[in-house]
């Protein structure tokens, strides 16, 4: 994605990760065996990576935000976040829509 393509009304991008139906099957990342989300840039440089397992932090939990991808006038940053949730997608992104 090139992300100066992006009209400017855009300020935000979240990148996040959820397991998919998790209430519904019962699962969550603390039950995960060597899971890992990472971000990398255009170049392949890695520039955040996160382990979803082995951390009692994740127990519970079944979303995560990673970062926030943002506008600074013409620049974009990267912001890591690193922030699990206990809710789904739907309660992630609704909790933005406050």
């Amino acid at each position: 994605m090139k992300l100066n393509s992006i009209p400017e009304k855009y300020q935000k991008i979240i990148l996040a990760v959820s397991i998919y139906q998790a209430k519904e099957r019962k699962q969550q990342f603390g039950m995960v065996e060597n899971a890992f989300v990472r971000a990398v840039d255009n170049k392949g440089v890695e520039i955040a990576k996160y382990t979803l397992s082995g951390n009692g932090t994740y127990q519970g939990k079944i979303s995560m935000l990673m970062g926030a991808v943002y506008r600074d006038n013409t620049l974009w940053n990267f912001n890591a976040l690193g922030d699990p949730k206990d809710s789904d997608m739907h309660g992630v992104v609704g909790s933005f829509m406050k």
